[in-house]
């Protein structure tokens, strides 16, 4: 049975299925970490699906608001420094622009605007270990699964995908996670890497460029794409 380059739609849909998966198990660490944590009053981790209640904010203006008319258009423009003391014991400081502007009809349009400027050291740490958790489970959840002897996540495996090297083969745990760490360019493209596998001849993302993997199809040792001339 001759081995095919995956078709990017199926990696999509893999990667979106792995994604629910991924998300799944992080709910359950934060969940989990949290509940250990109860007993002695506190919380390790931030859940990222839930906004946080603000229990108490003293806002401070920061200067006069100023006004500015131009070709009939009246614009204000405030700022001011909010503190805000939430449920879990964070606290946190934003700069807030609140800007309004009266058109010559009369009729009135604002806008407000604010950037975290500060946050108590243990919200700062919880957040950063949250999202440092978040990566781990992914690097797991990936690097265990394709370097398995099913060479494929859950997702790729639904859809009938594995992840091989250049010539069809399983890949060597090393080489494994070595494409795991060369998602990283991947992701700080912000998702765009995915985009080369449309047009290449082997069908690579970026990762699999770098760490020299293709997603295939069927169960020879032999890749088709290799047998195709190069771009």
């Amino acid at each position: 049975m001759a081995l095919y380059t995956a078709p990017f739609g199926k990696r999509i849909v893999a990667l979106a299925l792995d994604g629910a998966a991924v998300a799944a198990l992080v709910a359950g660490l934060v969940y989990g970490a949290n509940a250990f944590a109860w007993q002695w009053n506190t919380r390790v981790l931030d859940p990222f699906w839930e906004e946080p209640v603000v229990l108490n904010t003293a806002v401070e203006k920061v200067g006069e608001p100023s006004t500015v008319k131009q070709d009939g258009i009246e614009r204000t423009t405030a700022f001011s420094r909010e503190t805000r003391v939430y449920a879990d014991g964070a606290v946190r400081i934003f700069h807030v622009i609140e800007g309004s502007a009266r058109m010559p009809d009369g009729t009135m349009t604002s806008g407000r605007a604010e950037t975290l400027a500060g946050e108590s050291r243990d919200a700062y740490w919880r957040r950063r270990l949250t999202y440092g958790a978040i990566g781990l489970v992914a690097f797991l959840y990936y690097g265990l699964f394709e370097a398995s002897p099913r060479q494929a996540t859950p997702g790729k495996l639904l859809l009938g995908l594995r992840v091989t090297d250049m010539k069809g083969r399983r890949l060597p745990p090393l080489h494994a996670w070595l494409r795991q760490g060369a998602k990283v360019i991947t992701l700080l493209m912000s998702g765009l890497g995915y985009l080369p596998a449309l047009f290449t001849v082997k069908a690579q993302t970026i990762h699999d460029i770098v760490a020299r993997t293709l997603v295939v199809t069927g169960q020879s040792d032999k890749v088709l794409a290799d047998r195709l001339p190069s771009s």
